[in-house]
């Protein structure tokens, strides 16, 4: 069990799942992992979408960033870090162009 704001927690998790859909083609997958991992809990959400270029990935934590040509404000990814930070956990990202992303963060218990 952790002890977190549960409405910020879900608010960052729908953030993920929203941007995995989003940029996953039809056919493709969306996966949500969740480990115990001690003195913290995992979650993952890996997608089988477009990917995000290398040299883009250490910004998209950034207010405002968007990569390409994707759509919104640009908020939601820093909203993100915000809150997980903010609950002494760590958020990050790991991408291969057209073989999909997996975002992940963890929190303390």
């Amino acid at each position: 069990m952790i002890n977190a704001d549960a409405d910020m927690v879900n608010r960052v998790i729908r953030n993920l799942l929203v941007n995995a859909i989003k940029n996953t083609a039809p056919g493709g997958a969306v996966t949500i992992k969740i480990a115990d991992r001690g003195d913290e809990i995992l979650v993952s959400v890996k997608d089988t979408g477009i990917g995000i270029p290398e040299d883009r990935l250490p910004h998209i934590f950034d207010a405002f960033y968007r990569a390409g040509n994707s759509k919104g404000s640009g908020l939601g990814l820093s909203i993100a870090k915000t809150i997980i930070e903010g609950h002494g956990g760590r958020i990050w990202a790991e991408s291969i162009p057209d073989d999909g992303s997996i975002f992940s963060f963890t929190m303390p218990k």
